[in-house]
């Protein structure tokens, strides 16, 4: 998309499967489309959990962009150097435990082949693993920024550094992001009191 933005003349082959369910995703396929290329969303949850904004989903399938829930990639697959496909795997959603979102179960001997000729990654991102190592902040097994969830909450590892939305959480929605925002600026402002 930045690539875009400022310009720049990319080309791309007839069908390009994007893998994400959010907004980065959607905004991904519309662009692609006006690029001349088929767009396929790949998603590993349902329809549901797409934390994409809901109109701008409907106007990405109005548009002709597909969707396609509850799959995700195992493999890319190539030739000579360049994309063919992907060898991906189905899901069946896991019903959640407390009040976590439901998780998507591979389902074995699911697997199945899409052919396309480009592959964009919209997955989110996250915290800049150089810079939490050089500072002494702990991460954790998904790469997100390891928090006090109790005793001070959003509190990192290293004394007075707070962290909150998706440097926590992972990819989520512009609430849950603003929510853990106001715990946090709440910790902040006990720490600085006390």
């Amino acid at each position: 998309l930045r690539r875009t933005n400022l310009g720049e003349n990319i080309t791309l082959g007839d069908k390009t499967a994007i893998i994400g369910g959010g907004d980065a995703a959607i905004d991904a396929a519309r662009t692609v489309m006006r690029m001349g290329s088929q767009p396929v969303i790949i998603y590993r949850r349902s329809r549901r959990e797409m934390p994409a904004n809901r109109e701008d989903v409907r106007e990405a399938e109005k548009e002709g962009a597909q969707i396609r829930f509850q799959i995700q990639p195992r493999k890319f697959l190539g030739e000579n150097g360049r994309i063919k496909g992907m060898l991906c795997i189905r899901n069946e959603m896991k019903e959640p435990e407390g009040q976590g979102r439901r998780k998507p179960i591979p389902i074995e001997d699911s697997e199945f082949k899409i052919q396309v000729d480009e592959i964009i990654e919209a997955t989110g991102e996250r915290p800049d693993r150089g810079w939490t190592e050089k500072n002494d902040i702990a991460v954790n097994e998904r790469g997100l920024i390891d928090i006090d969830r109790d005793d001070d909450p959003f509190a990192t590892s290293r004394k007075g550094v707070y962290a909150a939305g998706d440097a926590v959480l992972g990819p989520s929605t512009i609430a849950e992001s603003m929510k853990t925002s106001k715990i946090a600026a709440n910790s902040i402002d006990n720490y600085l009191k006390n």
